[in-house]
């Protein structure tokens, strides 16, 4: 029951920083549920198809204030497809700890580039 109510609150934090920023709900996400010691790969699978359901929601609220450009979103879209590609077929051959490493290191690596460019303006 406690697992299941930290899993509820993950969801409620992951998708408030979803609806305000248009981002976060990986990271959030995947970042807890790898603390709970869920496998990353489950992590993963789990977090992006329940960020896919939740995507098309936020998508066309924020479609409808304007904000979107198909010149940033197609392009996006072509490179990110092979990307898709590539990390899922390896990311199964990628020992579990290596995994948690990776994440890790780009979430602080990401965080630390977004923190820096908003405090200079």
């Amino acid at each position: 029951m406690q697992r299941l109510l930290i899993i509820l609150l993950i969801g409620l934090l992951s998708g408030l920083s979803e609806g305000l920023s248009g981002a976060g709900w990986g990271v959030l996400s995947l970042i807890l549920l790898v603390s709970m010691d869920v496998n990353p790969l489950v992590a993963v699978t789990s977090s992006i198809l329940v960020e896919l359901i939740l995507g098309v929601e936020n998508n066309l609220l924020h479609f409808k204030l304007g904000y979107f450009n198909w010149k940033i979103a197609l392009p996006l879209l072509a490179t990110g497809c092979i990307g898709v590609y590539f990390g899922s077929k390896y990311s199964a051959k990628i020992p579990e700890q290596s995994l948690k490493l990776v994440i890790g290191c780009l979430v602080v690596f990401f965080g630390t580039i977004t923190m820096i460019k908003a405090l200079r303006g």
